[in-house]
């Protein structure tokens, strides 16, 4: 009687306990999994990021010609990454990093009321910037940040006469992120599985920089959108 005892008593351990993979992740069902990896698993240290702006210097640039006035626009996109110092459990994250400036330039001149394009990135740039995120817990559904950004670029106007121009610009950024992974808990999990993205986030921006060059320096605030990946 010991003896079955004893062998049904093993039996049972051995269908019912967790048998965890070298990536210290268990496979025992999609949310068991998750919580593990929210829990245990290390904290990323890499993020990515893309976005979209309509107009990526605050208002449109105005140029006073000498019988005209100019009016541009720069719409286009933002990539970047940075790397990511955790301030202990709930101390939020500074973030370093930066990444590359891509718009579109068109123009119209408010005599004639025509419109002209530079065509696909007519300004180009690099970013370097400084964040810290305020998140606290280890599923925060909106996850607010501030920072400050440095944005050299590179662009050119319409007439040949003005040829290319460059500019630096600064100032603060401040956003909120979305925490996509609570949508569908086994759709991040398997994310992670395929690829190693721990966390997704929907982003919103908004930055005032300005700059000492007056071909840049439009005293405005610029929006951007996007979606940011963690590793």
């Amino acid at each position: 009687m010991w003896v079955t005892m004893i062998a049904v008593s093993s039996h049972v351990s051995a269908e019912e306990a967790d048998v965890v993979p070298a990536s210290g992740v268990s496979d025992t069902g999609p949310d068991d999994s998750y919580d593990r990896l929210m829990n245990i698993e290390a904290k990323p240290n890499l993020g990515i990021y893309i976005g979209y702006t309509n107009q990526a210097y605050g208002d449109p640039l105005v140029v006073q010609k000498t019988f005209s006035t100019e009016e541009y626009s720069f719409r286009g996109f933002q990539i970047g990454g940075d790397y990511m110092m955790h301030l202990g459990n709930r101390g939020g994250a500074v973030t370093l990093g930066g990444g590359i400036h891509l718009t579109t330039v068109s123009g119209s001149n408010k005599a004639d009321e025509t419109r002209r394009s530079k065509g696909a990135f007519g300004s180009k740039g690099v970013i370097g910037r400084a964040t810290y995120q305020a998140r606290f817990l280890t599923d925060q559904w909106f996850v607010p940040y501030g920072g400050y950004e440095v944005l050299a670029t590179k662009y050119s106007l319409l007439d040949i006469e003005d040829g290319n121009r460059s500019a630096v610009a600064q100032g603060p950024v401040f956003g909120l992120m979305f925490f996509l992974n609570g949508l569908d808990r086994e759709m991040a999990y398997q994310g992670y599985r395929d690829s190693g993205i721990k966390r997704s986030y929907l982003v919103s921006e908004v930055k005032y920089l300005t700059s000492s060059e007056p071909w840049a320096d439009n005293g405005d605030y610029s929006l951007l959108f996007g979606i940011r990946v963690e590793l």
